[in-house]
């Protein structure tokens, strides 16, 4: 027996009834969906001094995943920086790692953390724990290039906002069930946990 949906607020009602119906996700919906634009990532970064740098990291399987690194850009750093690994929302069907950027830029800019944004494989293309595996793959990589990035390894804060949130559960509890890389702290942002979307 499903439970019944609490009633909407009318006006919220009006601005759904004009979104695409997210919870009948026919291939024709996601790729309306997959088409909305994301944040400009040149946007996100014009007014703020930050080195970028994108790298390639290979999957469990072979396939290449895309990471974005953004540092602070300043000469007179002393010290390792802590960092933290961004993984995006977006119902686990869409997004990309400039997705909801704007979030950790901000710790970049007043904490000095390194922002490491990783781009995950969507569903329904694959499956099973092939997500979390590819997040899990990019936090390894950081981890092991925390030297060369400058990152205190013992700084590490994996993060996530709603489809982000559950995998940076999901990739806290494998770093801690492998025994590595060591995780600071999580930081979930109205992680999507539960099935029941309740």
């Amino acid at each position: 027996m499903t439970p019944a949906r609490p009633a909407l607020d009318p006006e919220l009602r009006e601005l759904l009834a004009d979104m695409p119906l997210m919870s009948r996700l026919t291939p024709e919906i996601l790729a309306q969906v997959r088409q909305l634009p994301t944040a400009s990532v040149d946007l996100l970064l014009a007014d703020r001094r930050i080195d970028r740098r994108e790298v390639t990291v290979p999957a469990k399987d072979g396939a290449q995943l895309r990471l974005s690194v953004f540092s602070p850009a300043t000469t007179d750093r002393t010290a390792a920086a802590p960092c933290v690994y961004w993984i995006h929302g977006g119902g686990m069907v869409m997004g990309d790692r400039f997705s909801q950027l704007d979030i950790p830029l901000e710790w970049l800019d007043e904490l000095g953390a390194v922002v490491v944004s990783v781009e995950y494989r969507l569903a329904p293309e694959v499956t099973g724990t092939t997500l979390v595996d590819d997040c899990y793959q990019g936090l390894l990589w950081t981890a092991e290039h925390s030297e060369e990035l400058g990152i205190d390894p013992a700084r590490i804060i994996v993060a996530g906002a709603s489809a982000g949130g559950g995998l940076a559960a999901g990739v806290t509890l494998l770093a801690r069930d492998l025994g590595a890389p060591a995780i600071a702290a999580q930081l979930l942002i109205c992680p999507m946990l539960d099935h029941r979307n309740t």
